[in-house]
């Protein structure tokens, strides 16, 4: 029986063009990705400058935390806001 996913973190500074498989290609690195949201404006197109990644397990959330400054479409972002406790 396959663990169900338990960590997802948020970005606070995503880029305007920041799509689902920029961020999956930065964060991939710490472990499997089960879903990535890049929060999109219904009006423009473009992101709304967060998003969402759901990783399988609760460690490669926390490695990912442990560098919260990402390089992501040419600026520095910032990650420091899981939203799920303990993880």
């Amino acid at each position: 029986m396959e663990t169900p996913p338990t960590a997802r973190s948020s970005s606070t500074a995503s880029t305007w063009d920041t799509t689902a498989e920029t961020l999956t290609s930065v964060f991939c690195k710490y472990d499997e990705i089960v879903d990535c949201k890049a929060v999109i404006d219904c009006v423009s197109g473009k992101s709304k400058g967060y998003a969402f990644i759901l990783f399988k397990h609760r460690s490669s959330a926390r490695k990912a935390l442990k560098q919260p400054w990402k390089q992501i479409s040419n600026r520095t972002t910032s990650w420091p806001h899981p939203s799920v406790a303990d993880i």
